[in-house]
């Protein structure tokens, strides 16, 4: 910090305390005060250019004029090189079975596993990812913010580990739709988020999504309480 001295005074060798101010010169000389109770405050925008300010006042006293000031100036500006915040430990890894429809007590299974149906949702069908989509599990994360201040833009792209065919998804209803195969064996996809700000920060954040095949018996079993009667 700069220190200053006031060689009229009774005790010159004593260090004047500044007050702290800020100004952006392209709006004019103005003076904005920092008090210490802003000092944890966002004051200060990304991409403008600022002047921080001491200025220091003559110490008061008999004859003194205390508007003579001198200030120290120098320029800054804020810059932002924090990607968005996101706790990419709260995606969690899913394992599921394909979709299947209940049908005259028989279980017919899909060859994929979504969270919606293509064309609209049969009433008889079980989507085995729609829970996770439900419950904020599996996500566009519109809602990321930026701590320093504007948009985020979030890309969501999902990866078949088994040929390395990528799909961007534009949206959610997108997303619900999208089929995620099953085979004989386990086949599973990374879904890669990619959070950026306004100034190119961003994070990237992977989740797992496995359809798994051997899915076991699905009984139908009765709603109501079965009576059994004694001889």
């Amino acid at each position: 910090m700069p220190y200053g001295f006031d060689e009229c005074s009774s005790t010159p060798t004593d260090s004047l305390v500044p007050t702290l101010y800020y100004r952006i010169p392209k709006e004019g000389d103005e003076l904005h005060e920092i008090k210490e109770s802003m000092m944890d405050d966002p004051i200060f925008e990304t991409g403008i250019k600022y002047e921080m300010v001491w200025v220091f006042k003559k110490n008061s006293g008999a004859f003194v004029d205390e508007s003579v000031t001198v200030e120290c100036a120098v320029p800054f500006m804020a810059e932002d090189k924090d990607a968005p915040e996101f706790d990419c430990s709260s995606l969690i890894n899913i394992m599921v079975f394909p979709n299947y429809l209940l049908e005259n007590g028989d279980v017919k299974y899909d060859t994929y596993a979504s969270g919606a149906g293509s064309n609209g949702n049969n009433p008889n069908k079980v989507y085995t990812l729609e829970r996770y989509f439900d419950e904020g599990y599996l996500s566009m994360h519109s809602d990321v913010i930026d701590i320093c201040g504007g948009d985020v833009t979030v890309d969501v792209t999902i990866t078949d580990n088994q040929n390395g065919n990528k799909k961007k998804i534009k949206d959610i209803n997108e997303f619900k739709k999208y089929q995620f195969g099953g085979g004989s064996e386990s086949r599973s996809y990374t879904i890669t988020y990619t959070f950026t700000d306004q100034r190119f920060n961003s994070k990237t954040c992977e989740q797992i999504i496995t359809v798994v095949r051997n899915a076991p018996p699905v009984p139908n079993c009765p709603t109501s309480p079965i009576v059994m009667y004694t001889d």
